[in-house]
């Protein structure tokens, strides 16, 4: 690939990258950004678009409470403690 080629595709990728925070498309800024990169190490655009990927890129609640989640009974669960209309005096 000659240099003009390797530039055009560069400048395409940006481009992508570019329309994608229109949408706020954080993963699509992300790999075009890494694709920039990876031709041109020291492109400071994709490496600005890349860390505003990152800053925003979010990682979805249920993954966090699944991973923070503690059993309210800690491995011990009374039947009757569900049944609102049983009382202990």
């Amino acid at each position: 690939m000659t240099y003009s080629r390797l530039q055009k595709t560069i400048n395409k990728l940006l481009e992508r990258a570019n329309e994608s925070v229109l949408d706020s498309d954080w993963e699509s800024i992300k790999e075009n950004a890494e694709n920039v990169l990876s031709l041109d190490s020291s492109n400071e655009e994709a490496k600005i678009l890349l860390d505003l990927a990152n800053k925003n890129i979010v990682i979805p609640q249920a993954n966090k409470k699944q991973k923070n989640k503690k059993s309210v009974y800690d491995g011990h669960h009374d039947e009757d403690q569900d049944d609102p209309w049983k009382f202990s005096f």
